[in-house]
């Protein structure tokens, strides 16, 4: 009997351990979407690059190629599609993908204006996760499951995940 109960303690250990080394290898191979926001828009390179984004979309207001969208997804009064040529090259592999010209597509760049036409905000807007880009703190959404601040001053990058990853 005390040994039919030793090869079951080890066979429930050897067990636990192959199911963590699988959970452990499976976040390595399959992060969460918060690792994965987090590589795209976190480091030194895409911050810059999202701050040059957003100089030129704060400068371009009125240019032709920011096209007017109408979405009921979020209100602002007035929303514009930034163009996939714009994006920077690290990011125009998955966003900036325009299916739809007229209404807001996951994957989309868009951009925030208030009242004034003055730019509020630039969003990588995706299903899972994106990012929200501002030059004030309390622009940022709040009606995602999880926002974590990347970068504060001059702009505040904030990424956003619609999922509970645990």
């Amino acid at each position: 009997m005390k040994r039919i109960a030793t090869f079951f303690l080890a066979a429930i250990g050897a067990l636990a351990l192959a199911l963590l080394a699988v959970r452990l290898a499976s976040h390595a191979v399959f992060p969460g979407y918060s690792e994965v926001a987090r590589r795209q828009f976190a480091s030194p390179e895409a911050t810059a690059a999202i701050s040059s984004l957003y100089a030129r979309v704060e400068a371009a207001r009125s240019d032709p190629s920011l096209k007017v969208v109408q979405s009921n997804l979020i209100t602002y009064p007035k929303i514009r599609r930034v163009p996939k040529s714009w994006l920077p090259e690290q990011f125009s592999d998955f966003w900036g993908g325009v299916l739809n010209d007229s209404s807001v597509e996951w994957g989309d760049v868009l951009a925030y204006y208030d009242e004034r036409d003055a730019l509020v905000g630039i969003e990588f807007f995706g299903s899972r996760y994106g990012c929200f880009v501002s030059r004030d703190a309390t622009r940022c959404p709040s009606w995602f499951h999880t926002l974590r601040r990347l970068s504060e001053r001059p702009l505040y990058i904030t990424t956003r995940i619609t999922e509970n990853e645990e």
